[in-house]
């Protein structure tokens, strides 16, 4: 009885796995970084002085402000579009329903219509023509 070889997976998740590690690796190395230039940037904003510091409080409830705007305007518009879709889904749903409830209705109506005789159908036509 003959050993067979080990068969050689191809493995593309642990491929993933390592990629991912590698990647969060990096982002922990970025963060490290990012959070040394902090601790300068701190350092220097105790350097700024007090009027310094009202016109960033100032311009940033400026851009607050504009932002807020800005987005109700935005909320505004995405919801009176939902509210047109709506309501033209509901009158298309309305008109169909309608429809749907005539020819149901008038449906027996047109059936014992069509078992009268010619004559009586057309005189059947006339009256409700008139």
């Amino acid at each position: 009885m003959a050993i067979k070889p080990i068969e050689k997976a191809n493995h593309p998740t642990m491929l993933m796995k390592i990629g991912v590690l590698a990647f969060l690796i990096g982002v922990g190395y970025l963060l490290t970084k990012v959070s040394v230039n902090k601790k300068d940037i701190v350092d220097r904003a105790e350097v700024l002085s007090v009027e310094s510091e009202k016109i960033v409080k100032e311009n940033t409830q400026n851009l607050t402000v504009s932002l807020v705007d800005k987005s109700k305007d935005v909320v505004g518009d995405v919801l009176g579009q939902a509210t047109d879709l709506v309501e033209e889904a509901a009158s298309r749903s309305a008109d169909t329903v309608s429809d749907f409830i005539f020819d149901k209705a008038t449906e027996p109506l047109i059936d014992q219509i069509k078992k009268l005789s010619p004559d009586q159908q057309e005189e059947i036509k006339k009256n409700i023509c008139q």
